[in-house]
């Protein structure tokens, strides 16, 4: 992890900063949380605001939100008048790192809390952050599916060639997660998921080489979200389900970047990823509510 790279501030002006930092992300927030964290009451959409002129709100996503998020910045800028948003979508690591090197976008929408965590402990975001969506995970195999995969068991079998994410990225960090499941579930099963990461043909950057290596048959199966289920990608893939009582829930989580010139613009798109019209977005998409927000 970057704490690990990098030091953490530690003077006593940048410790006042944080403080200050939480206590306006508070302010900011408490006025929404009387009201609900779902939105304007009965389903009614906030007034729109213009924004300042030729101005834009650079938001950093995980490539996992791709298609949702091209969908939410074109909505964000119907309700801000004149406002440009600007997607980049990288491994949520990937994406950290930038940041912590110097990248300064306005938003900062993660698929790892870990990821989020690190960033608040080294003062690249504001203290606050709110959970916005939640998906499980999904085995992928080619369309084909020569390996005649139909379970968990089979991705421990001899030969079998399995695309997992890198260790530190979400998709990667969800994968173990649930390798760890399967340990825990009976000592058969430890056996299994051992055999499983011994299968590990290649460790991807991000969850769409993962897609991208199954859909083109140079894996045998794969490990991803189950919001990556397009169609598109159900055209060269199909799904293979993984039990509830094994799954991983990844969360969603989103922030406004320390040193924004656009706080209040990047706070509204914070705040606004949980009201019903964002989350209808979200589901249309393949996400669910994070935990605490109403389906």
């Amino acid at each position: 992890m970057i704490s690990r790279l990098l030091r953490r501030a530690s003077s006593t002006c940048r410790r006042l900063v944080a403080g200050l930092a939480a206590l306006l992300w508070a302010t900011c927030l408490s006025g929404s949380a009387a009201s609900g964290a779902t939105g304007p009451a009965h389903g009614a959409r906030a007034p729109a605001h213009a924004a300042p002129p030729d101005s834009s709100l650079l938001v950093f996503a995980a490539s996992s939100l791709t298609d949702a998020f091209t969908e939410i910045g074109k909505a964000f800028e119907g309700r801000h008048p004149g406002l440009r948003v600007q997607l980049h979508f990288a491994g949520t690591q990937q994406l950290a790192l930038e940041l912590d090197r110097g990248a300064r976008p306005d938003v900062f929408a993660t698929a790892d809390p870990r990821w989020m965590d690190e960033l608040k402990a080294l003062e690249r975001v504001w203290l606050g952050s709110e959970d916005f969506a939640a998906t499980r995970l999904v085995v992928i195999v080619p369309s084909l599916n020569r390996a005649r995969i139909r379970g968990l068991a089979d991705l421990g079998r001899p030969g079998v060639k399995v695309a997992l994410g890198r260790e530190q990225t979400a998709i990667g960090h969800y994968s173990r997660v649930l390798v760890r499941n399967l340990a825990r579930s009976s000592p058969s099963g430890d056996s299994l998921g051992r055999r499983l990461l011994a299968n590990a043909a290649s460790q991807e950057a991000d969850v769409k080489a993962v897609e991208a290596r199954v859909a083109r048959g140079q894996a045998d199966a794969g490990i991803v979200y189950r919001s990556e289920l397009t169609p598109a990608l159900l055209r060269r893939v199909r799904p293979v389900e993984i039990p509830d009582s094994l799954n991983v829930r990844a969360i969603y989580s989103i922030s406004v970047v320390r040193d924004t010139p656009r706080p209040g613009l990047a706070l509204d798109m914070v705040k606004w990823m949980r009201t019903s019209e964002a989350q209808k977005i979200m589901r249309r998409h393949g996400f669910m509510p994070a935990p605490g927000l109403a389906r």
